[in-house]
């Protein structure tokens, strides 16, 4: 994926401006910490995925747990939006999907990430 990179601008006078396909994976990675329930796995480093089209278009896949009792609905929700508006506001792009697959939950703080 280090080797795969987003045009973010082409420019005839200053040039192309690009990031890779793995700055934008840890750009959505750092949204979690802004989702209230949602976690990583501790020893998951596949935790995003970014794919991007022929096209150009962005693609984010992210596994993640969540707190146990809690709205799965709007635990999804708020972390795509997050996401999106963290990549927008950052990079300038829009991904045309953020996926969010559930793979499990935790009850205890102790399986947090970084615990």
């Amino acid at each position: 994926m280090a080797n795969e990179y987003y045009l973010l601008s082409d420019d005839p006078k200053t040039g192309k401006s690009m990031m890779s396909l793995e700055a934008i994976g840890n750009i959505a990675k750092t949204s979690l910490r802004n989702v209230k329930d949602a976690y990583t796995f501790k020893k998951d480093s596949e935790t995003c995925k970014v794919r991007m089209s022929k096209g150009g278009d962005i693609d984010i896949d992210i596994v993640i747990k969540i707190m146990q009792g809690s709205d799965i609905a709007k635990v999804c929700e708020d972390l795509q939006r997050e996401v999106y508006d963290h990549l927008l506001d950052m990079a300038g792009i829009r991904p045309r999907s953020v996926n969010i697959d559930v793979a499990g939950f935790i009850s205890d703080k102790d399986e947090i990430e970084g615990a």
